[in-house]
């Protein structure tokens, strides 16, 4: 597993951090990982609360993608229109109101809009508590943790 990217499963909780620059095996290996959780998660729980940390994605360049980790991502979203329902919960930590309103409007395009919410606040402290509560969560020991991995 990549150092940049964490994936955690706790109940119906499953969260996931991308604490730098993804290479497209990285990605690939990721993707397959998320898939996997999400599978197994919601074959035991039913609906799920999904938090995304995509805060060290918008530092110091990080989110500039190739055409194919773009792809790989997408990829990933087209499935969870599949796989999801409106009964899960997604939120997304974003770093830039930037790329909170282009995650926004791709969501909105896949048609994520009904179950995926991304926040972007002053602070990442704000920011993280409005995605928990979003989600009707109090933590998360992952989210909690690349909090201090990326130093923000």
């Amino acid at each position: 597993m990549s150092k940049n990217f964490k994936i955690e499963t706790t109940g119906d909780v499953i969260a996931w951090a991308i604490l730098g620059r993804l290479e497209y095996e990285e990605v690939v290996e990721s993707v397959k990982s998320i898939q996997d959780a999400v599978s197994r998660a919601k074959r035991a729980n039913g609906s799920l609360k999904i938090i995304v940390d995509n805060y060290a994605m918008s530092q110091e360049g990080a989110t500039a993608f190739t055409p194919q980790v773009t792809e790989k991502w997408g990829e990933l979203q087209q499935w969870f229109v599949a796989n999801l329902t409106e009964g899960d919960k997604i939120a997304v930590i974003q770093g830039r109101v930037t790329m909170m309103m282009q995650m926004t409007r791709l969501g909105q395009k896949m048609g994520l809009d009904k179950i995926e919410k991304h926040f972007c606040e002053k602070t990442y402290s704000d920011t993280k508590r409005k995605a928990y509560d979003h989600l009707g969560i109090a933590t998360n020991r992952l989210i909690e943790e690349a909090e201090k991995l990326v130093r923000v």
